[in-house]
């Protein structure tokens, strides 16, 4: 099987037998893939839908393409997961959001905690980022990700999922325990570097977060998020 191409429009007329990919989709395809009339690509949505299309034409402006089939929820996970995090430092922040993207969260939130290292969220940069990391695994939905929040503001939201936040408490129960219990709407919550203060997990506990031991070791912010989402998945 040929390897796959994805991309992304945000201008899909559903009915429409084509579709349109202008911007800097369009220069990628065109530019640096080099894209021919008669290829086979994929386009998704970034809702939900993907499009397996045929291109048609390439102009200076555009990209138009046929559409042969369309898929819903295509490379999506049955849950909606969601991580809110601890900041913590942009490069690692970066590889958090990347690989969180293609393990198949749908929302990204950033928390001002006690000890987050980093306040300066480059929104921009980090849409480009989980756009790209949803291309590159072919999924049809793009990750929405909040601006900073405050952890006392976010903690009492999102009240309908399943919640849960990461502990070093050896007393606290596995994450495992509880994932085929769960209802299709997990939060996971994990600290920045130097991890939640006990005021913010027993505010946590009290607003319905369920506080989960995750390992004997001490885990980086973002090795401690990809080690919770391989268990859900």
């Amino acid at each position: 099987m040929s390897h796959r191409e994805y991309f992304f429009s945000d201008n899909i007329q559903l009915g429409n037998s084509t579709l349109v990919i202008s911007g800097q989709e369009h220069f990628h395809l065109s530019r640096v893939l080099r894209e021919k009339i008669g290829d086979n690509i994929f386009v998704m949505d970034g809702n939900g839908l993907m499009f397996s299309c045929k291109i048609i034409e390439i102009n200076k402006e555009e990209t138009n393409c046929k559409i042969l089939e369309i898929f819903k929820n295509y490379g999506e996970l049955k849950t909606d997961i969601s991580i809110a995090v601890g900041m913590i430092k942009q490069k690692r922040w970066e590889w958090l959001i990347e690989k969180s993207t293609e393990l198949g969260v749908k929302k990204i939130y950033p928390l001002n905690t006690r000890y987050s290292e980093n306040k300066n969220i480059k929104q921009k940069r980090d849409e480009k980022i989980i756009l790209s990391a949803t291309k590159q695994c072919g999924r049809s939905v793009i990750p929405k990700m909040f601006p900073l929040t405050n952890f006392d503001e976010f903690i009492t939201q999102n009240k309908s999922a399943k919640r849960f936040i990461f502990s070093q408490n050896e007393s606290y129960s596995r994450l495992d325990k509880f994932v085929k219990e769960a209802n299709n709407k997990i939060i996971l919550l994990v600290g920045p570097e130097g991890g939640f203060t006990d005021e913010e997990i027993e505010v946590a506990i009290e607003n319905g977060y369920l506080p989960i031991y995750l390992s004997n070791r001490r885990l980086r912010t973002e090795t401690a998020c990809i080690s919770g989402l391989a268990k859900i998945i």
